[in-house]
């Protein structure tokens, strides 16, 4: 009972995680079908980094001997693929907004540090994907068409980056860089 509410916290976002990289993988064939590629292979990596998240609170759940319980997944509704990556920009915003700041604050609090670090390298995660989401949709609207995606995730914490502006280590969690999932 110890770890009751940081539990349920994991498990609630566990089944968010799971959810959100199943549906932009659908977002992202989606997009690949519009023959928008970079913006396809944007959604492949978030939603990569997504499942990397889901994979860590699952194993903290069990670190902390919990059950975690995969969700049912519904298809996702289908829009055109701007709606899309503002729809993920929209929901990672209010879940940064709104929920992520008490969850990690109470983790402190009940003094387990670990799943706070967890939850902070999501949330840091979710922030980067927010910013690079924004400058998708803002080149979207100018004539940039030379644009050539290229993104990468840690495969230890699931932190998405511009390859443009990847480090020899992951920020999070120090994984070298030669071990960076690459979506091009």
């Amino acid at each position: 009972y110890l770890w009751y509410d940081t539990l349920q916290q994991l498990n609630d976002l566990a089944r968010i995680k799971h959810r959100q990289s199943l549906r932009y993988a659908q977002y992202s064939t989606f997009a690949e079908k519009e023959g928008l590629h970079n913006q396809a292979v944007l959604l492949r990596a978030i939603s990569q980094a997504d499942a990397i998240q889901c994979q860590n609170c699952i194993k903290a759940i069990e670190s902390l001997g919990g059950i975690h319980h995969i969700p049912v997944s519904v298809d996702a509704t289908m829009y055109d693929t701007r709606r899309h990556m503002q729809i993920i920009c929209d929901e990672k915003s209010a879940y940064h907004s709104e929920h992520i700041h008490n969850i990690i604050l109470q983790t402190l609090n009940e003094g387990n540090r670990y799943i706070a670090r967890m939850l902070t390298w999501s949330d840091a995660s979710d922030v980067e994907q927010i910013l690079i989401l924004r400058h998708e949709l803002q080149r979207s609207n100018t004539a940039d068409t030379i644009h050539q995606a290229h993104y990468t995730v840690c495969p230890v914490c699931g932190k998405l980056s511009d390859k443009e502006l990847s480090t020899y280590r992951c920020a999070h969690c120090m994984t070298p860089h030669e071990k960076f999932l690459i979506f091009k």
